[in-house]
């Protein structure tokens, strides 16, 4: 198959990482990609690195025949938007008979646009969702049609992540004692993750449990970001503090591996790449009980769920992640099992592959089979 994929955005986040992830699995199992994207953006540098096609392209709806010419020359089966400036950038070529398919992975709002309503419903021919709970907010918000929308969670590369990865050295790295307990955010540092509730938590925590120990994994920029580092440099000073702003970083297996349990204290979310990643390495999982998390996390039994930006709420769930190591292993064990039944990226690609041909018309795509999951062997915890 011949896949245009387009992202406007500048940014590295979780919608990029998907494309990226995504780009590389079809190209690697011989499919045609080609991606657009703004130039001078976070997308493009890591394209720079990589050994797929790419052409910068600033992504409107006024460089629409630019990018219908594009496809023409290319001879694309599919274009593959991501965002409303790129699927208006597409209606040129929607127009000339090519299939589009668009992706939404992050919750809608309150309320759509008359004319993000009508990009959903006429500028393209599928729509893939993150999440159940994004289909719905599709549904009753964006009045796109039920039977033209297909669910197709997170997935995780299962032999990039999994229990024997050795985290040690990076603990070691970050001076964390071996024996302390490490809780970790793996994120970009933006409103929505929920990052002030994990701080306030974290210190409650470190009143009751001294040896308590947190990291910060991700980067972010602008004011928000900015107001945090500095609010957590007032709450752990020292030049050894007990939460750790670790940046960036690539080598998330690493990281995963390295923590005890991992925190996702969202405000919002549709659903995140993390948990899987948590899952398939073996570690236990608290998360906010908010957009599609608890299509994935099962409180009690694959992980636990809490209140978002509830920081008392969030510190008495890891007190209580401390105070029960079986219920810790077992979370960890039950999530292992549930990534290796229903979480493989491979499997998720293969239902994109189902998506783009029923958008081409050679199919029907029944998701209905894709939304299910597979039963742990285990019954839930009492």
């Amino acid at each position: 198959m011949n896949i245009l994929m387009t992202e406007p955005g500048l940014h590295w986040n979780g919608q990029q990482q998907r494309l990226l992830r995504e780009a590389l699995w079809l190209d690697a199992h011989g499919h045609r990609v080609t991606i657009v994207c703004a130039p001078q953006s976070a997308l493009a540098e890591r394209l720079e690195e990589s050994s797929l096609s790419w052409r910068p392209m600033s992504l409107c709806m006024f460089t629409g025949a630019v990018l219908l010419r594009l496809a023409q020359d290319l001879g694309v089966d599919i274009i593959h938007t991501r965002q409303s400036k790129d699927t208006a950038c597409a209606l040129w070529a929607k127009s000339q008979g090519l299939r589009v398919v668009r992706s939404r992975h992050q919750p809608l709002p309150g309320k759509l646009c008359m004319t993000q309503r009508w990009l959903y419903r006429h500028g393209c021919d599928r729509v893939v969702a993150a999440s159940q709970s994004i289909r719905q907010a599709l549904i009753h918000t964006g009045d796109v049609p039920s039977d033209r929308i297909d669910v197709i969670g997170e997935g995780v590369r299962l032999e990039e992540f999994h229990p024997s990865i050795d985290g040690a050295s990076l603990r070691r790295q970050w001076g964390i004692d071996p024996s302390a307990p490490l809780f970790g955010v793996i994120g970009m540092i933006r409103k929505e993750k929920g990052l002030c509730a994990f701080v306030d938590a974290a210190l409650e925590l470190r009143r009751q449990v001294p040896r308590a120990r947190f990291v910060l994994v991700g980067d972010g920029h602008g004011y928000y970001a900015e107001r945090l580092r500095e609010r957590i440099g007032r709450a752990f000073p020292g030049s050894r503090p007990a939460l750790i702003l670790a940046g960036f970083r690539r080598d998330i297996p690493r990281v995963t591996a390295a923590l005890d349990a991992l925190v996702v204290p969202s405000i919002t979310d549709g659903q995140t790449l993390v948990i899987p990643q948590a899952f398939a390495c073996g570690k236990p999982v608290i998360a906010s009980d908010i957009g599609g998390i608890p299509e994935i996390v099962e409180h009690g039994k694959t992980g636990l769920l809490v209140p978002p930006n509830k920081p008392r709420d969030l510190a008495m769930t890891m007190r209580h992640l401390l105070d029960d190591p079986m219920l810790a292993r077992e979370l960890a064990r039950a999530g292992h099992e549930f990534a290796k039944l229903n979480l493989s990226f491979a499997d998720r690609m293969k239902d994109l592959l189902r998506t783009y041909e029923c958008a081409l018309g050679h199919g029907s795509s029944d998701f209905s089979r894709g939304n299910r999951v597979r039963p742990l062997a285990s019954s839930p915890l009492p």
